[in-house]
């Protein structure tokens, strides 16, 4: 039996170590938080933490949260807002400015108006015949060919370009 020497993703000199007291993984299931007692930070009767829309502190000052533990299920968009939101509250909190360090900024091409440029509308999704799929849990929507995904792909995404 052959074995492969293992490939890694990481980036040497990437790595870094971050003080902390606490990590809570979030992934979107439920929150289960034996740390903190009902009595403690308000609630919803759903069970999800109630916060100052402006700083995500829970109602146990020093105490922020964001996210599934605060909406409910939702996108990861949103729980990401509510992290950087809840950071610059924090740093307020501890003294700070409230400005995060988002790192350098990257500089974003201007798009080109090129009148060469084709669009072409969506393919249609095929999608299971209602008779086929009548009496199973089989996947209703059937995706693209191969080909038509790949020109799906291409479509022109520039919103403020229509026609």
């Amino acid at each position: 039996m052959r074995t492969e020497e293992k490939k890694s993703c990481d980036i040497p000199g990437t790595e870094f170590l971050m003080p902390v007291d606490l990590v809570i993984p979030a992934v979107s299931q439920y929150s289960d938080l034996p740390f903190v007692r009902k009595e403690e930070v308000e609630a919803t009767p759903m069970g999800t933490f109630i916060v100052d829309a402006d700083t995500q502190m829970t109602s146990m000052p020093g105490v922020f949260s964001g996210g599934d533990v605060v909406r409910g299920s939702d996108v990861v968009i949103t729980a990401i807002a509510d992290g950087k939101k809840a950071a610059s509250a924090m740093d307020k909190y501890l003294g700070g400015s409230g400005i995060l360090n988002k790192g350098e900024p990257i500089e974003i091409p201007e798009a080109i108006d090129d009148e060469e440029v084709l669009e072409h509308n969506r393919f249609e999704m095929k999608y299971l015949k209602p008779e086929e799929r009548r009496d199973n849990f089989d996947e209703v929507c059937l995706g693209f060919h191969r080909l038509n995904a790949i020109a799906e792909s291409m479509r022109c995404l520039r919103c403020d370009r229509r026609l």
